[in-house]
């Protein structure tokens, strides 16, 4: 996993080969992530929601393994 800086995304946020997900959560209100997608977000992005995979972990006591793959 590579963090890479907001200049270096305004620089390519138009290149179909970069895939933008939009991961925003709090855990003081589940739907805090989805609305704040809803209301604005960078152009292209994809809301991704970390609430609904919180909730259903939490009732699952085996756990879950998150896989994300991206391909283009």
């Amino acid at each position: 996993m590579f963090v890479k800086s907001v200049e270096w995304l305004k620089e390519r946020v138009e290149d179909e080969k970069i895939r933008i997900v939009d991961c925003t959560y709090s855990l003081n209100d589940p739907s805090y992530g989805k609305n704040t997608y809803e209301r604005k977000h960078i152009p292209g992005a994809v809301h991704f929601d970390l609430a609904m995979i919180y909730l259903r972990r939490s009732r699952n006591t085996e756990g879950v393994t998150l896989c994300l793959i991206f391909k283009s």
